[in-house]
């Protein structure tokens, strides 16, 4: 059985899904600008340094009409996972970051973000 989605938990998240259900193609290139400013709106509220906004980096996937969405770099792949550290340019040197409960870190060549319990 799957799990219902809950609004709230990811800002980015609910802005993808809230464009698909007015109808509106996430994949498609005239739509690139839009979902970046929404992006930048979502990240102006949550970041402490508002200079981090230049490590936001993602590519939009369509395969078949499902939807990949993947961070070109940690910063933007916990971003895009809902995770905003205080901490960036730190998190990009270390290509890690630690929370109370999880260890992320990033695969530069995959775009694939691990978590860990901790």
């Amino acid at each position: 059985m799957a799990d219902q989605y809950k609004w709230g938990l990811n800002p980015f998240n609910d802005s993808l899904l809230e464009i698909m259900i007015r109808g509106g193609d996430i994949a498609a290139n005239n739509n690139r600008d839009a979902i970046i400013d929404i992006f930048k709106y979502i990240l102006q509220l949550y970041l402490i340094n508002k200079k981090d906004i230049i490590y936001l980096d993602f590519e939009i996937k369509d395969k078949k009409g499902y939807c990949s969405i993947i961070g070109n770099n940690i910063i933007s792949a916990l971003w895009l996972s809902g995770v905003i550290p205080a901490n960036s340019l730190k998190v990009m040197e270390s290509n890690e970051f630690s929370s109370h409960e999880y260890k992320y870190t990033f695969d530069n060549i995959k775009k694939n973000l691990k978590c860990e319990i901790i």
